[in-house]
């Protein structure tokens, strides 16, 4: 008997062939994509991301007129019930909705890498001067650039120019820093400071004791440097290293680095203008050996024949080298030692005894009487007045009411200090002559102590002491709240983005297109706008859907009372289709919206009557209104923008170009790199 035929266990299946399903497959995943990640809804320009996020922020009740929520919050918020992708991807979406470089009308309030200082908080530069950053401003406003000291990732103290100082805030809340050393720094509650292990903290979260990030600087002494004419050069701590560097070889490598000038320029760094303690990289130049000495030698000789003020300024050098003991000290044992060598020459020391006792016989000839009459005189007078008890109590009672004093003054050491930190702060050495001159200037109508009791009274003589009590430790005595509330500034450090304050320390700036703060120190809020994108969206005005695990619901797309996708516009690539639509003014979009409501027929002619062109956010000027306009009638086209500059004379008859606004999406800080690379190509010429 023979055995029926098997049948088949898969019925219904089909012979296809694998190309097709390949590319089926590919397909349905590329527009699930685009759907789901990479392109936004035209009804309210967002991207699913985005729209998860304000309406998490939403449901979590931060409208604009909340308190802020730590950013870390509304990332739990967004992944745990809308967006299961990564905590970076949603972090860095909402981040771009809170910067006003990136979006023309911001979706987000951000706090935390907003952090601001008074106006009246100084910044140390590297010309040897402390700005405020009112003074910063308007020095910028005339083109003038300045540079500030940095820490670079390695911990090492590095120089870096100062861009874009600016008011950033207006009415803010503040809280004081108090500093070991008595300094005092008012800034925004979330301003991080940098700390002595490299990481930052917020102002408001510091605590007693904390060690801050150094800056430490002094004047170089013999021995510092193999050459022996390297005294009295500014010098800086990396303090992660414990070396002392020299502040103008900072500068030189900052110029090397921007090509500014190459190495074969010479092996001398030379100050342009003399000065050892103006460390600017402008001030900076490199000089052959024997380019130099000419130089120092024409400037020399040229100065003596024709500048009064150079010779004036000669001779009080030459008095202020006398006045201080240390000098005196110097020379006395310099001259010590040639008188030792010479007196070793028998011939020598025969003439001097003979030249001294003739000297000394012609003076007691011709004045026999002065010295044993001085001598009587006051012997007689101190036996007379110590026999009187009277003499005797009023000496004791002055010597107790003295020793006294000079316990309890505080006030005689607080000017002292401030005098000595007048001084430092200017980048001059620290003597007699510097602080004499400094007293001038900081009590001009008032008593304060002099150098020669000062110096010994409060610091036993030694200069080093005094430096150390009022520059170190640097760590964090108090933090107050303050009930005031102030205009803030802040300015720009491209690439390692912190920079030194006067009172010694390294602390964060405003970030110009930089990633931002971990989402544990920001804090976040919905703007006002983003208030009329979810205008509604209870009352049923759009469609719900199941979120990703079906546990929560979730709007196809906002209610949108505004036409956002023309306001911010959006940049959207995906497999196979992209979009880029350059964002609008709000006025212009409105004036459009409300005449093609009145006119249906209205053509783009008509409509571009009211929409000039794009309104970017960075500024700039768009180049051709034909290919503006064939873009906005077919919707494919290019805009080309550019950014604005304009060449400013300085007094000293150099020419400047500022550069006020950039291109939309172009990165500052990139721009520079690409400068300097063009630069040092030697494509770009006529620079310095």
């Amino acid at each position: 008997m023979a055995n029926p035929e098997p049948k088949p266990i898969h019925q219904n299946v089909i012979g296809r062939s694998i190309t097709t399903e390949m590319k089926e497959s590919y397909l349905d995943y590329a527009m699930s994509v685009i759907t789901s990640r990479a392109l936004p809804d035209v009804r309210d320009g967002l991207k699913p991301v985005h729209r998860r996020i304000l309406y998490a922020m939403n449901v979590m009740g931060l409208s604009a007129s909340a308190k802020t929520r730590k950013s870390a919050a509304v990332v739990g918020e967004v992944l745990g019930k809308y967006h299961p992708h990564g905590d970076i991807s949603v972090y860095d979406a909402m981040v771009k909705m809170a910067q006003t470089f990136s979006f023309r009308y911001p979706l987000v309030i951000g706090q935390g890498n907003f952090g601001c200082f008074t106006k009246d908080t100084k910044v140390r530069l590297t010309d040897g001067r402390s700005l405020s950053f009112e003074d910063l401003v308007k020095e910028e406003a005339k083109g003038k650039r300045n540079y500030t000291f940095t820490v670079g990732e390695d911990g090492r103290v590095n120089i870096a120019r100062i861009q874009n100082p600016r008011l950033t805030r207006r009415n803010a809340n503040l809280v004081k820093v108090t500093l070991d050393n008595g300094e005092e720094i008012r800034s925004t509650p979330d301003h991080r400071y940098l700390l002595r292990n490299g990481i930052y903290k917020e102002a408001q979260y510091l605590q007693p004791r904390e060690s801050l990030m150094p800056l430490y600087t002094r004047l170089s002494k013999k021995g510092d440097a193999p050459l022996t004419d390297m005294e009295e050069y500014e010098m800086v701590l990396n303090p992660n290293h414990d070396e002392w560097v020299f502040t103008h070889h900072l500068a030189d490598a900052f110029n090397l680095e921007h090509g500014i000038y190459a190495h074969s320029a010479g092996k001398v760094r030379h100050h342009r203008d003399f000065n050892k303690l103006n460390n600017s990289p402008e001030n900076i130049l490199r000089m052959q050996w024997l380019e130099h000495w000419r130089l120092h030698a024409s400037l020399t000789k040229a100065r003596h024949q024709n500048d009064p003020e150079y010779v004036r300024k000669l001779a009080e050098g030459r008095r202020a080298f006398w006045d201080k003991k240390e000098s005196r000290a110097k020379m006395s044992e310099r001259i010590s030692l040639q008188n030792r060598e010479n007196w070793k020459d028998p011939e020598y020391r025969e003439k001097k005894r003979q030249q001294l006792r003739d000297i000394n016989l012609a003076y007691v000839a011709a004045h026999p009487e002065l010295t044993e009459i001085k001598s009587k005189r006051l012997t007689a007078t101190l036996k007379r007045l110590w026999q009187d008890p009277a003499y005797q109590a009023v000496m004791h009672e002055r010597i107790i009411k003295g020793n006294q004093n000079h316990k309890t003054n505080k006030t005689g050491k607080l000017k002292f200090d401030a005098i000595c930190k007048y001084v430092l702060q200017n980048g001059r050495e620290l003597n007699e002559f510097s602080y004499e001159q400094g007293r001038k200037t900081v009590y001009p109508y008032g008593r304060a102590t002099g150098w020669a009791t000062g110096f010994v009274k409060y610091y036993g003589g030694d200069t080093k002491a005094i430096q150390t009590s009022l520059v170190a430790n640097h760590k964090v005595k108090k933090v107050e709240f303050l009930t005031e509330r102030e205009d803030v500034y802040d300015l720009t450090i491209d690439g390692t983005h912190n920079f030194a304050l006067s009172a010694g320390v390294f602390v964060h700036n405003s970030m110009d297109g930089d990633s931002a703060a971990a989402m544990r120190y920001t804090e976040a809020k919905m703007s006002r706008l983003s208030g009329e994108l979810l205008r509604d969206i209870d009352k049923d005005t759009v469609d719900f859907r199941p979120n990703y695990d079906g546990t929560h619901k979730e709007p196809v797309v906002l209610p949108s009372a505004v036409p956002n996708l023309l306001l911010n516009g959006t940049l959207g690539i995906a497999v196979g289709m992209a979009t880029n639509i350059p964002p609008h003014n709000l006025r212009e979009v409105l004036a459009a919206t409300i005449h093609l409501i009145d006119n249906e027929d209205a053509t783009t002619e008509d409509l571009l009557q009211f929409v000039t062109g794009p309104d970017f956010p960075t500024g700039g000027i768009v180049f051709g209104s034909q290919d503006l306009r064939h873009a906005y009638s077919t919707g494919k086209g290019g805009v080309v923008t550019r950014g604005v500059a304009e060449i400013v004379e300085q007094k000293s008859g150099q020419h400047q170009i500022i550069i006020t606004s950039i291109p939309y999406r172009v990165n500052k800080a990139e721009m520079i790199i690409q400068i300097a690379d063009l630069v040092r190509e030697k494509k770009i010429d006529g620079t310095a």
